[in-house]
């Protein structure tokens, strides 16, 4: 129920999403959604809060794996590890544009502190201890998250078309390494 949710909410955001079309998208009655969820509002907060979970569950995962195979975490290693995950959950980028062009959104500034914001965290964390960061800290912090954001969401949001004007598979592993070498380049120098 969860996963149909979130493909509703990605798909059609929150605004344009009813639980008459998740309900649809299951093949079951809307009274069996309310019975597990009093409000499209908790669905939607239930349905983000395992989309990030699982999509920090990755990221750790492609970190311990990197660590035990005796990698030293450079920052390309670690925004390969980001990317990756974002490419395999690109309901993320769908959600968190969906909901930072709603200017009405309530419910950005939950995404932004419960999930964005630990994820830059360990990014820019990443960054200092190799010391790539150094030019970029003249720049506000902010700036640089909303063109992090810019430079990974909107590939994968636009994907389909990206595929139909180049041909590129935003989701294959040439195009992974493309996109990390372009924030490599963009963020770290």
């Amino acid at each position: 129920m969860l996963e149909a949710a979130t493909q509703e909410f990605a798909a059609h955001g929150y605004g344009g999403s009813t639980i008459a079309s998740i309900a649809a998208r299951l093949g079951v009655t809307q009274p069996l959604i309310h019975y597990h969820f009093r409000s499209k509002e908790e669905l939607w907060f239930e349905s983000v809060y395992l989309l990030f979970f699982s999509l920090w569950n990755d990221i750790e995962l492609a970190l311990v794996e990197a660590k035990n195979n005796g990698s030293r975490g450079s920052a390309r290693e670690l925004l390969k590890v980001v990317v990756t995950a974002l490419v395999r959950k690109p309901e993320v980028a769908r959600i968190v544009s969906n909901e930072g062009s709603d200017r009405n959104s309530t419910r950005m500034s939950l995404l932004s502190e419960t999930y964005l914001q630990p994820i830059f965290k360990i990014v820019g964390e990443a960054l200092d201890a190799h010391g790539k960061r150094a030019s970029l800290k003249k720049q506000p912090p902010e700036l640089l998250l909303l063109a992090f954001l810019g430079a990974t969401t909107t590939v994968l949001t636009l994907g389909p078309v990206c595929r139909e004007l180049y041909g590129l598979q935003v989701d294959s592993e040439e195009s992974i390494d493309k996109q990390v070498a372009l924030l490599e380049a963009l963020f770290v120098g």
